[in-house]
């Protein structure tokens, strides 16, 4: 995050420019240690100092491709 305070974004994608995702999760127990059991990602508030506190998980084990050959959900 740049030293402003705010979180870097992107504002135009091209889609022939996206080569592959990744997924990227709510690391849920960071999440519910800071603001209870119940809260939703969606529920907090997008404050500077949240977004500096928020941890994610980026899951290593997902194959994208995989999951785009087949037809179940």
């Amino acid at each position: 995050m740049p030293s402003n305070g705010y979180a870097a974004r992107l504002d135009i994608v091209d889609v022939n420019d996206i080569v592959g995702w990744v997924a990227v999760e709510h690391d849920w127990e960071d999440l519910c240690e800071r603001h209870g059991l119940l809260v939703m990602p969606d529920e907090v508030l997008s404050t500077s100092v949240e977004l500096r506190a928020a941890r994610f998980v980026v899951n290593a084990f997902t194959d994208s491709d995989a999951e785009a050959d087949t037809d179940v959900e």
